[in-house]
């Protein structure tokens, strides 16, 4: 796992995007953690040590091992 933004020319047009099989139109950030607004549905990608990015039941990673990304991100399950 390689972070991002800590060393030069990592950011700015240097970051590479993240593909989330959609067109975001709003999202959050936490600790390592980013979720995404798609459609009305919401998917989250990141270290997840704390459950964060809504993986119920797990404490893995997403978005770090090759397709894990793009339409392999699982929809995060919300509301009641």
């Amino acid at each position: 796992r390689d972070s991002r933004g800590d060393a030069p020319n990592e950011m700015g047009d240097e970051l590479p995007t993240a593909d989330v099989d959609g067109i975001p139109t709003a999202f959050a950030g936490g600790d390592r953690t980013v979720c995404v607004l798609i459609d009305g549905g919401v998917k989250c990608w990141g270290i997840n040590t704390l459950e964060s990015n809504g993986a119920q039941s797990s404490t893995q990673a997403t978005g770090d091992e090759p397709n894990e990304m793009g339409p392999n991100l699982k929809w995060i399950a919300v509301g009641p």
